[in-house]
């Protein structure tokens, strides 16, 4: 009947709508297939780590700031302050309500750290899933073109692997693989090369990242010694004596944050450097494949220990090698 169709439709709709335990492991086995794909896992292993990097020089701030919380307490505690009813819970809520207000642009800043490692560790594997989806395309006979995105930055890569599949292309239209003498500017390259470019370009998103932490920690740390010299002229007679021991706490604050600042960018500067050998000798690896089945080692194959998100790339470019060597040798 031509009703029935429709009937049984609604009838598995009401029934999935029936069994909500259906949609959750729906999405829960959604969330588990990604979180075991290896991509994801480097994805996120990166975002967590420049996210860790503002979060620890805020703790190594908030430390900072508790002693002096405490040396402040000590400080009023010698002008017989605390003969005040709940002094030190009035003093810790009046001082804290400062962070406490900030707190929402903290998570904010926080929250932005983790999507920017997002972002960055995309485009540390774009350069690599673009040779390996041009490969797995040509293999499966689809209509492809390699076209490296120039702002990857990794020079010797792109420039050699286009170079590459230029090379490639013109033997396939004669049907047979062909000894190839390499540029001298390539062959005389043995290990993996630094690319300042590359190094500089995600250099300017640690600056940013190291920037907007420092802007936080400094105002945070302003107000909070406003709050003190607020809270001091309200419960004590300020003398030129006190006036002057604040106004020294404040400058000593202030180096101490300094010297947490500097500390942070080179954290950055450590990061960025364990990001950029993330990608430098897996680059040199493929270069070097490239460079030798070019030179007539049609064997060669792609073998990188210990950088597992690059195994579904390399499977593709492993399989487009052997493709190429089983039809045109």
């Amino acid at each position: 009947m031509p009703g029935a169709p429709s009937q049984d439709q609604d009838n598995k709709t009401v029934s999935s709508l029936n069994n909500p335990s259906q949609q959750v492991n729906k999405v829960k086995s959604l969330f588990v297939s990604a979180f075991k794909d290896d991509q994801v896992k480097f994805r996120l292993g990166i975002a967590l780590k420049l996210m860790m990097l503002p979060c620890i020089t805020l703790m190594i701030a908030l430390g900072f700031f508790w002693t002096f919380l405490k040396m402040d307490l000590f400080f009023f505690e010698a002008y017989n302050i605390t003969n005040l009813s709940n002094f030190q819970e009035t003093y810790y809520d009046y001082i804290l309500s400062t962070i406490i207000g900030r707190t929402p642009f903290l998570i904010a800043f926080i929250a932005g750290t983790l999507f920017l490692g997002l972002y960055i560790s995309n485009m540390v594997l774009r350069p690599f899933r673009t040779i390996g989806n041009y490969c797995e395309d040509m293999v499966e006979g689809r209509t492809s073109s390699y076209d490296p995105e120039f702002f990857s930055e990794l020079r010797l890569l792109t420039r050699f692997s286009d170079y590459f599949f230029v090379m490639i292309q013109n033997m396939t239209k004669r049907e047979k693989l062909e000894n190839v003498e390499i540029p001298n500017k390539y062959s005389k390259i043995h290990q993996p090369v630094f690319e300042k470019s590359f190094f500089i370009q995600f250099s300017l998103f640690v600056i940013i990242t190291s920037i907007a932490t420092g802007t936080a920690v400094f105002v945070t740390t302003v107000d909070i010694h406003s709050q003190i010299f607020s809270l001091a002229e309200k419960t004590i007679e300020m003398t030129p004596s006190i006036t002057y021991f604040l106004e020294r706490q404040e400058n000593t604050l202030f180096d101490i944050m300094v010297g947490i600042l500097v500390a942070h960018f080179f954290l950055h500067i450590f990061f960025c450097i364990h990001l950029y050998n993330k990608v430098a000798a897996p680059a040199f690896g493929i270069f070097a494949t490239f460079r030798g089945f070019l030179k007539g080692n049609h064997d060669a194959r792609i073998h990188l220990i210990g950088y597992y998100y690059l195994r579904p790339e390399c499977r593709k470019i492993n399989r487009y090698l052997t493709w190429l060597q089983k039809k045109y040798t």
